[in-house]
């Protein structure tokens, strides 16, 4: 069972490989996700993501979960992303 962790807490330990591996697993199959509003992680191929939703699954990935009410969009989950390297656009695909 995932531990529970407030999203801030959480974006202090992330690691580069955890959400690494999290949008290669998002990037295969078929997954049902919660659609970004503003913002997407741009992959190298092109597509995007959610990027909450990228950072559900890399918490999942390193055996947490992010408690409700605590992730919030915009630079709150963006700036976690661009520190490790992953570019975020908006919808227009325009890099922020």
């Amino acid at each position: 069972m995932a531990k529970k962790i407030d999203a801030p807490e959480f974006y202090k330990i992330i690691t580069k490989k955890c959400v690494e591996e999290a949008i290669e697993m998002l990037s295969t199959g078929k997954h049902d996700l919660k659609k970004s509003t503003k913002y997407d992680v741009l992959l190298a191929n092109g597509d995007v993501l959610p990027p909450k939703e990228v950072m559900k699954h890399a918490a999942l990935k390193m055996g947490y979960e992010l408690k409700r009410g605590t992730v919030f969009g915009g630079k709150a989950v963006n700036n976690p992303l661009k520190k490790l390297g992953f570019k975020i656009v908006d919808k227009k695909g325009n890099p922020i």
